[in-house]
């Protein structure tokens, strides 16, 4: 590839990179999953192609660009972490977020202050970490098999969808680092050709997120109707009480009631898709019976209906939320909803779809302001 291709590549990517960076921070998402987090995400990328140009067009690069070049790939794996956990709906505080990337911090103070950082033990730090945190990630999302399967299978033209290629094309950009890193170290032959296409292949990355952040997925996929007449479900069908004599007092009932409601309000247990009637009950500190009996007896509910109530709930008013753009698929699945359940129960509750409900509360809020 010509020099003037390449200039115009890493320039092109740096400049799109940095505006769709910049939408991402102020564009008025309300707790979009990974959106502040790609963006910051999209401004460390934008180190490679500003190298790449200023390589291109100056003898020397800024020293500050260049190290921060060296360092990025510390980087990775917490950016990694911390989509995952947006891809799980898992909620870190900012402290722990801020805190994967002092071993970035760390290294480039080093390396700027002029210390030799060309050393056995830094070096074995620097792998480790490196290593360390790739195989943390690949474990997150082993266990997590169950979540990603979902997502992939009832979510797929949401953004925690496409949120989850970008985690898998980070896997791959942190490969390449260590193949050139692996090439320098043992001063390797056609490390300028690698260093070239893999150039090549972060400015595509950073232009193909950077459209994915602006351009919704479904230019990818067949538009499958968001909102079908006829839905099928396979919601496990709730088992039946036997009968039995009661086992909780109207005094007891209207305790656990409360503190059903109360947990339910304060920690928002629904928000989980694995939520049992056994799990409950055990943070209730009763029987599965106990609560079985509390919901179908004296809230004259069901497990099932309790929980989808409270999902449905939370969908609208997100949906209801001017701040938030979320689409309604991407809602529910932050809500825990199997995506069938999902169609089930807002028409059953509603009379209308999803987009119908979306279009009345566009319509309204434009009507009021």
């Amino acid at each position: 590839m010509s020099v003037e291709i390449l200039k115009i590549l890493n320039l092109s990517s740096a400049v799109i990179g940095l505006f769709i960076s910049i939408m991402l921070f102020a564009r008025s998402y309300q707790n979009q999953g990974g959106s502040r987090t790609l963006a910051c995400f999209l401004l460390c990328l934008l180190v490679y192609p500003m190298l790449g140009y200023c390589y291109m067009i100056m003898k020397s690069p800024p020293l500050i660009l260049e190290i921060a070049g060296h360092c990025l790939i510390l980087l990775y794996g917490p950016f990694v972490y911390l989509l995952i956990k947006q891809l799980l709906n898992e909620k870190l505080e900012k402290w722990q977020q801020y805190i994967h990337g002092l071993p970035f911090l760390g290294l480039f103070s080093l390396k700027y202050s002029g210390v030799d950082t060309q050393t056995w033990y830094l070096y074995f730090v620097f792998f480790t970490l490196i290593l360390g945190y790739s195989a943390f990630n690949i474990f997150k999302l082993y266990q997590a098999s169950d979540d990603i399967k979902r997502l992939h299978t009832e979510y797929k033209n949401t953004t925690f969808y496409w949120l989850s290629f970008i985690v898998y094309g980070i896997f791959a950009l942190t490969l390449l680092d260590i193949i050139i890193i692996g090439m320098w170290y043992f001063e390797l032959n056609q490390l300028d050709v690698v260093w070239e296409f893999m150039s090549i292949m972060l400015c595509l990355y950073l232009l193909a997120i950077a459209g994915f952040s602006i351009w919704r997925p479904e230019i990818f996929f067949s538009k499958q109707s968001h909102d079908p007449i006829e839905l099928t479900t396979n919601d496990v069908q709730e088992h039946k009480e036997k009968r039995r004599e009661l086992e909780l007092s109207e005094t007891l009932a209207a305790q656990l009631k409360s503190e059903l409601n109360l947990l339910m309000q304060k920690k928002q247990v629904f928000l989980d898709n694995k939520v049992t009637l056994s799990s409950l009950s055990s943070l209730l500190s009763i029987s599965t019976n106990q609560l079985s009996e509390l919901l179908n007896v004296h809230m004259q509910t069901s497990f099932y209906g309790y929980v989808n109530q409270l999902r449905l709930n939370y969908v609208l008013d997100r949906l209801n939320d001017p701040k938030c753009s979320l689409p309604a698929l991407d809602i529910a699945y932050q809500a825990g909803f199997n995506r069938n359940t999902f169609y089930k129960v807002f028409k059953a509750e509603l009379k209308m779809t999803p987009s119908q409900y979306k279009k009345q509360v566009d319509k309204f809020d434009l009507a009021t302001s």
